[in-house]
C-alpha cells in the first residue's frame, strides 16, 4: 500500500474509531431478540450437544469471552466486535483499490463502509450480524487474493474464512455453490489442474460443504431433521403464517409470538413431527405460499438495504435521509450484468472476481425473498460489502470513454 492509500486510510480509521467510541458510549451491549439464544447456546455446547437452534461458532465465542473476562464478557465481546470490524477496513479498501483502480471511488466506497451507521452499529449486539459483514470482507479478499497471487497460503485463508461463516450463519450457505461453480469457471478457462489458484480455491469449497454435510448429520442424529439449524423451520413456519395458511396454536402475529409458537410445538411433536406438519401445511396450500413470497419481493423493495441495528435518534435520522432502499438492487443487478456480459464478450475474457460478486449479491437477494418473513435489510447485511464493491465498480464505468476501457476483474 502506497504512502497517499495510507494517509487517505488514517483519515477513515479515526472516523470509524470515533463512531465506535460514540456506539460502545451510546448503546453499550445491546441484547436483541436473538441474544438469548446464541448465550443459551454456548450452555447446550457445554453439556457436549449440538443445539438445535443456533450453529457452533457464535455461542463458542461467546464461551470463549466467559471464559476469558467472566461477568463482563458481554461487554469484552462488543468491544471485540469492533476492533474486529476496525481491522476489516483496511483489507476492505485494499481490495475495492485493487479491484477498481480509481483511489478516488476507493476512499469514498470504504468511508462509507467504515463510517455510515449500518454493519458498524450491530457492533454492540450480541448477534452474528457484525462478523457476517467482517468476515466476507476477510474471505473475498482471500479469494481475490489466491486468484491474483496465486498464494497457497490465501487458499488456506479462503477455507477458513468460508468454514467461520457457513457455521457462524448457515443463511450463507450460497457462498458454497457460488464459489465452486465460480472456481470450476475459471479453472475450465485456465485449462489447467497443475499449480491452478482455481483447484485450491475449488478444493477448500468441496471441503467446507463436506463439514457441512457431516454436521447436518450429526444434527439429524441428534434432533431427525437433516439441516443445520432449526431456524429455517422458524422462518419457513413464519412465511406460512403470513400467507393465513398455517395455524398452530396461534399466540398472534408478532414475531416473538410466533417463534414461541414453534418452539412449543417442536417441544410437544419433535422436530420432525412438527417441520413434517408444516411442510404438509403448505404441500396443501402452494399456490397461497408462492404468493406470499411475492408479497415478499415488494415488502423487502421497500425496506432499507444499509440498514442500521437502531432506528431512534441521530442514526435513525441518516438512515431515513439517506433513504436508500433495497429495490435499487434491481438496477444494480441488471445494469452490473449487461456491462459485465458486454465486456467478457468483447475482451473474450472471463471476469472471474466480478463474476463471483454478481452471482453472491443476486444468491443473497434471492434468498432474504424465500427464506424470510420479514427485517429483509438486516438479513441483506452479509452481502452489504459486495454490493458496496459492485456500486463501486459502476461508479468507475461513468470515467471511462468506451466500453472497454470499464475496469472489470
Amino acid at each position: 500500500m502506497n504512502a497517499e492509500s495510507l494517509f487517505k486510510l488514517r483519515y477513515i480509521y479515526l472516523l470509524s474509531f470515533a463512531c465506535c467510541l460514540y456506539l460502545i458510549y451510546l448503546f453499550g451491549v445491546d441484547i436483541s431478540f436473538d441474544s438469548p439464544s446464541y448465550i443459551n447456546a454456548w450452555s447446550t455446547l457445554q453439556e457436549g450437544h449440538i443445539d438445535i437452534w443456533r450453529t457452533p461458532i457464535y455461542p463458542l465465542f461467546l464461551g470463549l469471552m466467559q471464559t476469558t473476562f467472566g461477568d463482563n464478557y458481554l461487554y469484552c465481546a462488543v468491544i471485540v466486535q469492533h476492533l474486529v470490524f476496525l481491522v476489516s477496513i483496511r483489507y476492505f479498501y485494499q481490495l475495492i483499490n485493487c479491484v477498481i483502480l480509481n483511489s478516488k471511488i476507493s476512499f469514498f466506497i470504504t468511508l462509507f463502509y467504515a463510517f455510515y451507521p449500518c454493519a458498524s452499529t450491530y457492533n454492540c449486539c450480541i448477534a452474528t450480524e457484525t462478523f457476517a459483514v467482517t468476515g466476507v470482507v476477510f474471505l473475498m479478499y482471500s479469494i481475490f487474493k489466491l486468484y491474483s497471487t496465486r498464494k497457497p497460503r490465501f487458499g488456506i485463508y479462503s477455507f477458513i474464512w468460508l468454514f467461520f461463516l457457513i457455521f457462524l450463519r448457515p443463511a450463507v450457505v450460497y457462498f458454497l455453490p457460488v464459489t465452486i461453480v465460480g472456481w470450476l469457471i475459471a479453472a475450465f478457462k485456465e485449462r489447467k489442474l497443475l499449480n491452478s489458484p482455481s483447484v485450491v480455491g475449488m478444493v477448500g469449497s468441496v471441503a467446507v460443504t463436506v463439514l457441512l454435510v457431516i454436521y447436518m448429520a450429526m444434527f439429524k442424529v441428534s434432533y431427525s431433521v437433516f439441516t443445520p439449524s432449526g431456524i429455517g423451520l422458524m422462518n419457513k413456519y413464519a412465511i406460512a403464517k403470513a400467507a393465513g395458511i398455517i395455524e398452530y396454536n396461534s399466540k398472534g402475529n408478532d414475531k416473538l409470538q410466533f417463534y414461541q409458537e414453534v418452539e412449543d410445538g417442536v417441544r410437544e411433536m419433535g422436530m420432525n413431527a412438527f417441520s413434517d406438519y408444516v411442510n404438509q401445511s403448505i404441500s396443501r396450500n402452494k399456490g397461497r405460499y408462492i404468493m406470499r413470497l411475492f408479497q415478499n419481493v415488494r415488502n423487502a423493495s421497500e425496506d432499507n438495504l444499509f440498514e442500521p441495528s437502531y432506528s431512534n435518534g441521530i442514526l435513525g435520522v441518516i438512515s431515513n435521509l439517506m433513504g436508500i432502499k433495497i429495490k435499487i438492487l434491481y438496477l444494480l443487478f441488471l445494469a452490473y450484468s449487461f456491462l459485465l456480459l458486454r465486456w467478457m464478450i468483447k475482451r473474450n475474457e472471463f471476469a472471474f472476481f466480478s463474476s463471483m460478486l454478481l452471482m453472491i449479491g443476486v444468491s443473497n437477494f434471492v434468498l432474504i425473498i424465500i427464506a424470510s418473513p420479514g427485517e429483509y435489510g438486516r438479513l441483506s447485511l452479509p452481502a452489504v460489502p459486495i454490493y458496496l464493491i459492485m456500486f463501486g465498480q459502476l461508479f468507475n464505468c461513468f470515467k471511462a470513454k468506451r466500453l472497454f476501457d470499464i475496469q472489470f476483474t
